[in-house]
């Protein structure tokens, strides 16, 4: 082992340095994504100056250059994830996500740059118009920063359109290419020609860079002539003969599809022959496409043209201006269009003999409509014509190509779609064939990132469920009477049934009541006056008279059924799980099921239920639900302080039925009382008194409920039933629990469980609670950009990468705040937890300190701490925090605690220590490894002193090693490090005697902020880790 006892005296201090701000899509250095740069440079003499070895070759991949790629994958993906964090998710976006339960501060970055794409999609999809959430910047503050009201009303209607945020960095890229191309009024030849040579596309970034790189030269020379037809490369004589080249560039142009007669074309291709630009059908269609250009580009359209490149991921300089539409809805129409095509329309392409892809069906598909409204007898005519003109072997093209299509549709995928359109590959003039291929593997990469395996077969399963789940809401409600929970039919048949119905119901060309259909005046007349008497019925039989029962009676009569007592009890029960499964199986919730091993088809709904339930008594749902609970309550003025006392009793009381399986409830029926939330109240309580409290849980071999010191009892059938009626209704008030609602249906302790369950229910939304839900949603919005934008940098994601940490927001916010906890600031879970009374930290932190020197496996106790630690801020959390800051102090305590418990899983402890007179954290590593060997390092930030670390190994029995400081070498710095390293040595000596200890063997460094790398670990000698772990502690005593 060797002590590096050079002079490293230059070193200064990083302490900081994975604190770098990301700096995205600015001017037109950066780009905020995706890089679209040429493939390969030619430099543009305008002199005259294109030789065969100069201007035709061009820059291409070495091999160094594949390998480089395939190892920046990962950090190509992180770059991805933290630039659409920081300006392509939206306010909208964020609380979509929300309602489909996902969040996107806690995932994985592929995975959230997915779900991303996938909600944009379904925003897309259905019209959503992006409107009610603030974002960083007010229209009045747009005004001042463009100095222009048109300008900012620009931004704000194309980032709506768009669903982008205006966010700071994307108004001032947006700022910054308005700028450059407010002056450019027409593309010069010789930009032309720069880009033409180079590959470039019609960006405005290139096209300002062409102009700038040309600075608008036209002028006109050259040596070489290049035509594609006849391989042809010669020297060009001082004066071109056109007429014996004319005959070739025809060709040329015909191929390039082009008129050959055409003298515009021809005039383009004899000026590339004039500048010597090799005349290829592909750059003869790239001159025509930047000599077509439209400029100078009014403001709304570069504004629109950087939104719409924002959106792609591109960044705002990189609009290409011919492009007037987003990835995401070029892959929404897509879909759409394959949808439509017809067998007509594939017949008719083969016909015209055009190459078989969704371009060519697309456009055949329209005629085929077109010539649909010439009337019916046309109609026919046209068809036979088409099959007739058709051979035989077209005929089997033609079902084969028929076959492919339907391959396509139940491959194609919105999400799918976008993805292949971000790789450059284009989904409409691909032959289809190779379309089938292209979705193939990017289903492959889909159920990479989302199941960890390359099987499609549980990404498939996510995209049907998800589909057939929200087909539900349309299917005809009669479906409902044809089922019963007793049955014990899956999910699946469910659906199959009720599609079979609604194909019964279009055969006839009836119309239906859909199943998600609200009860309104819009029923339609023949239902209204077929359920004219509903009222008198259900009073007949003795029913309660509301929407539910109505609705229960029109089900009932669709079915042709009784209405009676007991079939109204039996489709109500129905009904209510049907619409409570339906509702609460989110995509979020079904993608974590699937990988939890479940088919959410094949399961019943008593099964889903069950597994939902389990869901919702995740940690991190239940603080999310309580955080925003209390943040509406806390917005709504009408509340008053005596019934905001009581909303959070309430809801801490439906809490805590759902995570004991409503234990309570199968209390309070044991005693035969009311089912008053008082009741369960006072069950909860007792519950909690009693030392081991009471269990109550209902499953197939339910039989009653046994008290502490009592015997299983048997329960009879009818009291059975009221416990899944109740749990029903207490599953109904947790998923309604909103402080509007409670307010509105005047919540109180002495109300019946299912009065309260029916109140909420029918208690609508108020204006109130929509603004607060758009506030909240837009702030934590708002927050996750700034991360991501200000804190999440690549050295970051790799030093989390190193702890098998994934670096999505709230990880990098949590381990940036645990190690703000080295120089003792307020963001530290330590500082929070010295602060809490009833964690008793004080004590906690000297046990972790003491297990250095006791325990004799470190990592199973730190471990054992930070989970007794978040047990304990759990139950604070839901008993006694009752403020939404409080809330989020703790959830983003707990996450700390869990960077920590997985940073000690790599031997990475942060160990809280008092130090003068405050906590700060102690940062303790035992590395080893082959080249290494086995060392340990520990750090810790001082007042008087700043920075101060350690790093020892034992070889041959003797400690050798280093301290190192932060602070340059002075006379007062060299006199604390010699007494602290005294101090190491004297307490070393006492705990570890047989080690030989001597300050020779241990240097000092300083301006250096590390120790860790002045020495090797040590491969010889036996020694435990504990023995290097009590070296950190008697070094922090040192300190």
């Amino acid at each position: 082992m060797n002590v590096n006892l050079n002079a490293i005296n230059g070193m200064e201090s990083d302490i900081d340095s994975t604190r770098k701000s990301m700096d995205a899509g600015v001017n037109f250095t950066l780009s905020n994504v995706k890089s679209t740069q040429p493939r390969g440079a030619v430099a543009v003499d305008l002199a005259g100056s294109l030789s065969n070895e100069q201007g035709l070759v061009k820059a291409g991949k070495t091999q160094n250059d594949i390998m480089t790629e395939a190892q920046n994958t990962d950090a190509a993906i992180r770059h991805n994830y933290m630039s659409v964090m920081a300006n392509n998710m939206s306010s909208e976006d964020f609380a979509k996500a929300a309602a489909e339960g996902f969040d996107f501060s806690d995932m994985k970055p592929e995975e959230t740059v997915t779900i991303l794409d996938k909600i944009k999609a379904t925003l897309a999809m259905s019209g959503t118009e992006v409107i009610g959430y603030t974002d960083t910047i007010s229209a009045e503050e747009l005004t001042k920063i463009t100095g222009s009201r048109s300008f900012a009303n620009d931004i704000i209607s194309s980032f709506q359109e768009n669903d982008i945020p205006i966010t700071e960095n994307n108004v001032s890229d947006t700022m910054a290419v308005y700028d450059n191309m407010k002056e450019i009024t027409a593309l010069s030849d010789g930009a032309v020609k720069f880009m033409t040579l180079n590959e470039l596309e019609p960006t405005m970034e290139n096209i300002y860079l062409a102009e700038h790189a040309t600075n608008g030269q036209n002028r006109k020379s050259g040596m070489f002539i290049a035509l594609e037809a006849e391989g042809y490369y010669g020297q060009k004589a001082e004066k071109i003969e056109w007429q014996s080249l004319e005959q070739q560039a025809k060709k040329v142009i015909e191929e390039a599809g082009f008129d050959p007669l055409k003298k515009s074309v021809l005039e383009e291709a004899k000026w590339m022959i004039e500048e010597s630009i090799p005349l290829t059908k592909e750059n003869l269609q790239k001159v025509d496409e930047l000599k077509s250009l439209t400029l100078p580009m009014t403001q709304e359209e570069i504004v629109k043209s950087a939104a719409i490149s924002i959106v792609n991921k591109n960044g705002a300089a990189k609009g290409n201006i011919n492009e007037q539409e987003s990835t995401i809805d070029k892959a929404v129409r897509i879909e759409k269009a394959v949808d439509r095509i017809s067998t007509k329309a594939i017949e008719r392409a083969f016909l015209d003999d055009k190459e078989i892809n969704i371009k060519n069906l697309s456009e055949a598909e329209r005629t085929v409509e077109e010539d649909s409204g010439l009337g019916t007898k046309k109609t026919e005519e046209k068809r036979i014509s088409v099959e007739d003109n058709l051979l035989p072997e077209k005929k089997i093209q033609v079902l084969e190509a028929r076959k492919q299509l339907e391959e396509i549709r139940l491959k194609m995928t919105v999400t799918a779609n976008v993805r292949l359109l971000d790789k450059g590959f284009n989904l409409e003039t691909e032959p289809i064939t190779k379309v089938i291929e292209a979705l193939d593997k990017e289903i492959d990469s889909l159920s990479r990132e989302l199941f960890g395996e390359t099987d499609p077969s549980k990404y498939n399963l996510f995209e049907e469920t998800t589909a057939k789940i929200s087909e539900f809401k349309e299917l005809p409600i009669a479906f409902i009477g044809r089922h019963d929970l007793s049955m014990k039919e899956s999910l699946g048949e469910i659906y199959d049934d009720a599609k079979a119905i609604q194909h019964r119901y279009e055969k006839a060309g009836a119309t239906y009541e859909a199943v998600g259909t609200e009860v309104r005046a819009d029923l339609g007349d023949n239902i209204k006056k077929a359920f004219r008497n509903v009222d008198d019925l259900l009073k007949d039989i003795g029913q309660e008279i509301n929407e539910e029962n109505r609705r229960v009676v029109r089900i009932l009569g669709y079915n042709r059924m009784e209405v009676s007592e007991e079939n109204i009890e039996r489709v109500r029960a129905m009904d209510e799980k049907l619409m409570s499964t339906i509702n609460k199986l989110k995509p979020g919730a079904v993608l974590n099921m699937i990988r939890d091993g479940h088919n959410p088809l094949k399961m019943t709904l008593d099964q889903l239920s069950s597994e939902l339930s389990d869901q919702d008594k995740n940690s991190g749902k239940q603080e999310e639900k309580y955080a925003r609970f209390l943040y509406k309550l806390e917005k709504n003025a009408e509340i008053t302080p005596e019934e905001r006392e009581s909303f959070i009793g309430i809801y801490r009381l439906f809490n805590t039925l759902k995570v004991t399986d409503n234990a309570a409830i199968g209390a309070v029926l044991e005693t035969g009382a009311e089912m008053t939330l008082e009741n369960l109240l006072s069950a909860v309580r007792s519950s909690r008194t009693e030392k081991k409290g009471m269990d109550f849980k209902v499953d197939d071999k339910f039989g009653g409920v046994e008290g502490k010191k009592t015997l299983a009892k048997s329960i009879s059938a009818q009291i059975e039933t009221a416990f899944i009626y109740y749990s029903e209704k207490a599953d109904v008030v947790y998923d309604n629990l909103e402080p509007e609602k409670l307010h509105a249906a005047k919540a109180k302790e002495e109300m019946l469980l299912d009065e309260l369950a029916d109140k909420l229910t029918e208690a609508e939304e108020t204006p109130e609670g929509t603004e607060a839900d758009e506030k909240y949603y837009s702030e934590k919005a708002s927050d996750l950009r700034k991360i991501a934008s200000g804190q999440i940098s690549e050295e970051m994601a790799k030093e989390l990468a190193r702890y098998s940490i994934e670096a999505n927001v709230e990880n990098v916010q949590a381990y940036l705040n645990l190690k703000s906890g080295r120089k003792g600031r307020e963001t530290s879970v330590w500082d929070h937890a010295e602060k809490i009374a009833k964690l008793a930290f004080k004590e906690t932190r000297q046990k972790m300190l003491d297990d250095l020197i006791n325990e004799d496996n470190y990592e199973e106790a730190y471990v054992e701490k930070m989970l007794e630690l978040s047990e304990s801020l759990d139950n604070i959390l839901m008993n006694e925090t009752d403020t939404y800051i409080d809330v989020r102090t703790i959830h983003l305590m707990q996450k700390q605690l869990t960077v920590a418990t997985n940073m000690a899983r790599q031997k990475s402890f942060e160990i809280p220590v008092e130090l003068e007179g405050r906590t700060v954290s102690m940062h303790v590593t035992l590395r080893e490894t082959a080249l290494d060997g086995r060392k340990v390092e520990a750090e810790v930030e001082t007042i008087d002193y700043g920075h101060i670390s350690m790093a020892m190994t034992i070889e041959d029995n003797v400690i050798k090693g280093a301290f190192a400081a932060a602070y340059p070498h002075t006379g007062e710095m060299a006199e604390y490090m010699t007494e602290l390293r005294q101090r190491f040595i004297d307490g070393l000596k006492e705990a570890e005697p047989e080690l030989l200890t001597d300050s020779t063997n241990i240097g000092i460094f300083y301006r250096r902020q590390e120790a860790g790398s002045a020495i090797a670990g040590s491969e010889n000698g036996v020694f435990e880790n504990r023995t290097l772990l009590r070296m950190a502690e008697i070094f922090v005593h040192a300190v």
